[in-house]
């Protein structure tokens, strides 16, 4: 843990970086700030830190609430915020929780070689599961995925539930997936679905008119892994896929 901790404060070193929404709406981007405001409770021990020269404004549930990008002193007590909270986790699933989402992946490769088979599979599940574009990353290539996924035991990657759930699959299982004009390029990709009108969903989500639904089959010796939630994710080993087809 206090070598992934090490990892995460090079992360939290990272200069941030802001855009521009369409609205004017400041966006930030950093691996462990997802916006320019950060509450605080006000039971935190801000005396401890460097507080001089930081507005800090009432918010609710008893919290403090402070612009990280109104000046330099305020940035550095964000990042000694974080730090603090990065010492007090437990866990590498803790540790992934904080860092940003469009950074997880890197945050993920990096501390690979330091995660146990447990650990390692509970904070892929979750960078998985929480980013939404994971079929094609720049991080890792899709024969990489595909590997990690293969690493992975089923016992620590899904929930006994769902365990349960995939143990009671049928040797060959038909599954589904929605794509669109951003997406189409990449069919055999490891999300599929159970449902067609999760495929359906997703199919729907920018309501473009080149959205397309198609069917496929798999074996289960070739399922990685089955994620309820409201998906009924099959993740799948993309080069096994068979009859894809377009309804």
């Amino acid at each position: 843990m206090e070598r992934i901790i090490k990892v995460a404060e090079v992360f939290l070193d990272i200069d941030v970086k802001i855009s521009f929404s369409l609205s004017k709406s400041v966006i930030v981007s950093h691996p462990l700030f997802d916006s320019q405001y950060m509450m605080v409770p006000k039971s935190f021990d801000l005396p401890s830190l460097n507080i001089d020269n930081v507005h800090l404004a009432d918010s609710i549930n008893d919290s403090w609430i402070f612009d990280i990008l109104e000046s330099p002193a305020a940035l550095k007590l964000g990042k000694e915020i974080k730090k603090k909270h990065l010492h007090e986790c437990k866990e590498p699933a803790e540790v992934i929780w904080m860092i940003s989402i469009g950074y997880r992946f890197e945050f993920l490769k990096t501390i690979l070689r330091l995660l146990s088979e447990k650990d390692f599979a509970e904070v892929f599940r979750i960078t998985w599961t929480s980013c939404n574009i994971t079929n094609k990353t720049s991080v890792f290539t899709k024969k990489e995925l595909t590997d990690l996924f293969s690493k992975c035991v089923p016992e620590y990657l899904m929930s006994e539930e769902e365990l349960e759930a995939f143990r009671n699959f049928p040797d060959e299982l038909t599954v589904y997936r929605g794509v669109n004009q951003l997406s189409q390029k990449n069919v055999r990709a490891f999300s599929w679905t159970l449902s067609p009108e999760v495929a359906e969903r997703f199919a729907n989500r920018f309501q473009t008119d080149d959205r397309i639904i198609y069917r496929a089959n798999i074996n289960k010796k070739d399922v990685f892994a089955y994620f309820a939630g409201g998906e009924a994710e099959i993740i799948v080993n993309p080069s096994k896929l068979k009859k894809v087809t377009a309804l």
